[in-house]
């Protein structure tokens, strides 16, 4: 669940990770707006994707911890319809589940 967040994100940036991994999907109600698995690697302030056969993709920001902290915290602030975020016990996101109040889903 969203309540809690900011203790969650506490705890994420109380461990000062600069360098980590994770996999990157996206779904939504069109097919086009489907991103398929990358992996993200984010050392300090840089962050590079690679697609599922290890080929960088050339995105100009692929989201951060941050982003993502920051994704969240918009669709409190905006009252998004529904928010659904399931936590690791290191603190961040493991799955976001947004619907905005005018039914979009991010």
């Amino acid at each position: 669940m969203a309540a809690g967040t900011p203790a969650v994100e506490c705890k994420w940036k109380s461990q000062n990770i600069q360098n980590y991994e994770y996999k990157y999907q996206k779904f939504g109600p069109n097919p086009q707006n489907i991103v398929y698995p990358w992996t993200v690697i984010v050392r300090g302030v840089n962050a590079n994707a690679n697609d599922g056969n290890n080929n960088p993709i050339y995105w100009a920001s692929p989201p951060t911890m941050d982003t993502f902290f920051g994704i969240i915290q918009d669709a409190i602030i905006n009252n998004a319809q529904r928010i659904t975020v399931s936590y690791s016990q290191q603190g961040y996101p493991t799955n976001i589940y947004i619907q905005k109040s005018n039914g979009e889903v991010e």
